[in-house]
C-alpha cells in the first residue's frame, strides 16, 4: 500500500528527487516549527509527565506529520533531539505510575502451603514447622517434608492443569541474607607505614625539567651573541649568516629553534633590507602601554631541508659560524 493511501496525506517523492521541502525557504519553517514544539514540550514538561496525561501522545503526532518533510541531516538533527527528549519525559511519566499489584513473596508462599499440608493431618507439628525447617539437620528436614500431605496439595492443583507438571529446580534460595561488606585495613597499614623521607621525584619528569633549564641557557647565550653583533640593536645582521653553522646541520636547526623564543618574546626582530634580504636584529619587548594601536603579532612555519642548508652555506658565503658551537 503507497504511503498516500496509508497515511492520507500527499506522498513525499523520494530524496533522489527534488521537492518543495528541499528549496531553503520551506527548510526554515520546518526547522523553525521543530524549535517551537520543543520549546512547548519543554515549558509543558511537568503537565506532560502526569500519569493521566496524554500529552505526549500529542507530541509524538505532530512530530511524525513534521517528520514526514524532513529530506536534509539539519532537520533530521532536530528531529533528533525532540524524539530524545520526548523519550525522557515517558521515563519520567512511567516512574509516577502508581500500580496496586501484590508483591509475590515466595517464603510467605511457602509458609502457606505447609500450613495447608498439615493442618489436619498433622496438627501437632503446626506450631513447630518454622523451627523445624530451618533446623540444619538435614534428617530432620527430609522427615518433615516427608510427613507433610503431598496428596491433599494435589488434588487442589490438578484442576489447574490439563497435564501432569514436571518438576523444576529452584534458580536460588527463598531468603537471601546479603552478607556485611567488611572494610579493609590494609591501605591504613601502609599509609602508617609509609615514611615521607622515601618520597621520589618522578624520573621523567626531572629529565623535562632538565631540557627545559638547558633551552633557556641555550635562549640567553645567543641573545648575548645578538646583542653583541648588532651593537645592541643599533645594526641589523643577515638573518641566514646569523643562524647558519656551515659544519653541522643539526646546529643550523638549533639556533633557528632557540631563535624563535627571542622573536616570541620581542627580544629580537626579523625584518626585510632593501635588497629584499630577511636581517635580524636586537629589539625591546613589545608593551601595550607605549603604543597607541595594538600590534598583531604573525607567526609563520619555517622549514630548511639539508639540501636547503647546503645551498645557503654556498649562496651567502658562510664560513665560520657567527653563534659558536654550544658544548656537548
Amino acid at each position: 500500500m503507497s504511503k498516500e493511501k496509508r497515511s492520507g496525506r500527499e506522498a513525499i517523492p523520494p530524496l533522489d528527487e527534488y521537492s518543495e521541502y528541499d528549496e531553503p525557504q520551506k527548510r526554515r519553517e520546518i526547522r523553525s516549527l521543530y524549535r517551537d514544539l520543543m520549546n512547548e514540550t519543554k515549558e509543558k514538561k511537568e503537565d506532560l509527565i502526569q500519569p493521566q496525561s496524554k500529552g505526549l501522545i500529542e507530541v509524538l503526532t505532530r512530530q511524525e506529520e513534521l517528520f514526514d518533510k524532513v529530506r536534509h541531516p539539519r532537520e533530521a538533527v532536530l528531529d533528533s533531539s525532540l524524539l530524545l527528549s520526548v523519550t525522557n519525559h515517558g521515563s519520567e511519566q512511567a516512574k509516577q505510575l502508581q500500580t496496586d499489584f501484590v508483591i509475590f513473596d515466595p517464603k510467605d508462599f511457602a509458609d502457606k502451603l505447609v500450613h495447608f499440608m498439615v493442618h489436619n493431618r498433622f496438627e501437632a507439628q503446626l506450631s513447630h514447622s518454622r523451627n523445624i525447617v530451618n533446623d540444619d539437620d538435614e534428617d530432620t528436614k527430609e522427615k518433615f517434608l516427608d510427613s507433610l500431605d503431598w496428596m491433599k496439595l494435589g488434588k487442589r492443583c490438578a484442576g489447574c492443569f490439563k497435564r501432569a507438571p514436571t518438576v523444576d529446580f529452584m534458580l536460588g534460595p527463598l531468603v537471601i541474607e546479603v552478607p556485611e561488606r567488611k572494610t579493609k585495613k590494609s591501605n591504613v597499614r601502609r599509609k602508617e607505614q609509609f615514611d615521607s623521607s622515601q618520597k621520589q621525584a618522578p624520573q621523567e619528569l626531572s629529565k623535562v625539567e632538565e631540557h627545559e633549564e638547558a633551552t633557556t641557557k641555550e635562549v640567553e647565550r645567543i641573545y648575548r651573541v645578538l646583542k653583541r653583533l648588532t651593537k645592541d640593536g643599533t645594526r641589523p645582521v643577515g638573518f641566514f649568516e646569523f643562524i647558519t653553522n656551515p659544519n653541522s646541520f643539526a646546529q643550523t636547526i638549533e639556533n633557528l629553534f632557540h631563535l624563535s623564543f627571542l622573536v616570541k618574546d620581542g627580544k629580537a626582530e626579523v625584518k626585510m633590507d632593501e635588497e629584499g634580504q630577511p636581517t635580524v636584529c636586537k629589539s625591546n619587548p613589545y608593551r601595550e602601554q607605549d603604543h597607541q594601536d595594538v600590534i598583531l603579532q604573525k607567526q609563520i612555519i619555517m622549514s630548511m631541508t639539508m639540501s636547503d642548508w647546503r645551498d645557503i652555506v654556498e649562496a651567502y658565503d658562510v664560513k665560520e659560524p657567527l653563534i659558536p658551537p654550544r658544548h656537548a
